[in-house]
């Protein structure tokens, strides 16, 4: 059937199409059911149900009611606007591709097993974008996620630029910090690879949280020499470090309020007579550029302290101060490779949460034999003892 005007599905109608449907303008308030070939050369809207079991086209599509799609492609090749109560479900054999999408609150998209293609965007498999006025195609509003939040790159397509996931709040001035599967991963098949001199920013919500961990796994870039560390700490950043060409990890702290870089060389033990911590357990190298390494950060917002884990067990720092200032809450992670080597370094398996992580209870760990885990003893209290101390590519959080 091809039509040279419109065609409109009032509601309470239904309308079964077996062979090529086209119009100018479709306008479906019913039910409309299209098992061939649906061709709209200007705007398709539906405020009731669409069903598509066959490739469908049109050039803008206004949505406020259901369109499923069953199988083959429906592409827009301008704007796809859902408002209202909009909602677009993708089969495991369907495909949405649109130049452009504008998602008012309330609307969603959801895939289960399909694929949402965009400029700025494509994702295979399952999962359900919920609509915060998000344009795809522009990544001028980040949006902030909320916590708890995890990522290990696997649902992502293969060379899936992060500078296009504004969506999911990360933000990067770099095309080339993607995703990749021809690089290392520390779980799955792909991580994100930053090649030197690029950074990449994970925007979050943290402002119902005071106590929030940060734990993610890295293959650094080993930098010859530090950064400047009264730049970081004037940033305001409430956890600032960099690995040196050694492979240690060094923090940056306050030594009698001038920021310094000090290295995390060596791991907590406890000292029975004097009931206090020492950092006198060596590290003979925290990381490598060959392999992945677990890092595990505590901030605590009330008192505004950091602690840290090397490796899941080792802790390396605990109660040191933000060293850019006090801080309401969690807002960013930044990681950065320095540029100085000409190495990528690797990102994976990120968690940013407000609750113990799931390392936790794997191994008891109570270096001070209280018998509470130590790192649930920093997530209540902030600190083992009373005591504050610390011896021995660029991530910050602030």
């Amino acid at each position: 059937v091809i039509v040279s005007g419109d065609i409109t599905v009032a509601s309470g109608a239904n309308l079964i199409a077996h062979g090529t449907l086209q119009a100018n303008n479709l306008d479906s308030s019913g039910s409309l059911v299209a098992n061939g070939v649906l061709t709209v050369d200007n705007l398709l809207s539906v405020s009731g149900t669409l069903t598509l079991a066959a490739d469908a086209t049109a050039n803008q599509a206004n949505v406020s009611g259901t369109i499923n799609i069953l199988d083959d492609t429906l592409t827009i090749t301008s704007l796809l606007d859902l408002t209202g109560s909009g909602s677009i479900q993708i089969a495991a054999d369907g495909t949405l591709n649109a130049d452009s999408i504008t998602m008012a609150g309330g609307t969603q998209i959801a895939s289960t097993g399909g694929t949402l293609i965009t400029p700025a965007l494509t994702l295979p498999g399952t999962f359900t974008i919920h609509g915060s006025t998000w344009e795809a195609w522009d990544k001028s509003s980040v949006l902030a996620q909320t916590l708890p939040y995890a990522e290990d790159f696997d649902s992502f397509a293969n060379g899936q630029s992060m500078a296009n996931l504004a969506i999911f709040g990360w933000d990067t001035a770099y095309l080339d910090v993607a995703v990749t599967d021809a690089g290392p991963a520390a779980s799955g098949a792909q991580s994100v690879i930053l090649p030197d001199g690029t950074e990449l920013a994970l925007h979050v919500d943290g402002a119902s949280h005071t106590r929030v961990w940060t734990d993610f796994f890295l293959r650094p870039a080993l930098g010859p020499g530090p950064p400047d560390p009264i730049a970081y700490a004037a940033a305001g950043n409430g956890f600032a470090s960099y690995v040196d060409h050694e492979g240690n990890l060094n923090a940056l702290i306050l030594d009698n309020s001038v920021p310094t870089w000090l290295p995390l060389a060596s791991a907590a033990s406890w000292d029975d007579e004097e009931e206090e911590l020492l950092f006198d357990v060596p590290f003979e190298s925290q990381f490598s550029s060959a392999g992945f390494t677990r890092v595990s950060i505590y901030q605590n917002f009330e008192n505004n302290t950091f602690s840290v884990y090397v490796g899941a067990t080792n802790l390396v720092a605990v109660a040191q101060p933000f060293p850019g200032g006090p801080l309401a809450s969690y807002s960013h992670y930044i990681i950065k490779n320095t540029g100085e080597t000409d190495t990528e370094a690797y990102l994976d398996d990120i968690l940013i949460t407000a609750t113990l992580p799931a390392f936790v209870g794997d191994e008891m760990i109570d270096i001070n034999d209280n018998g509470m885990d130590d790192r649930e003893e920093i997530h209540w209290f902030g600190n083992l003892t009373t005591y504050t101390g610390v011896r021995g590519s660029v991530f910050r959080f602030r």
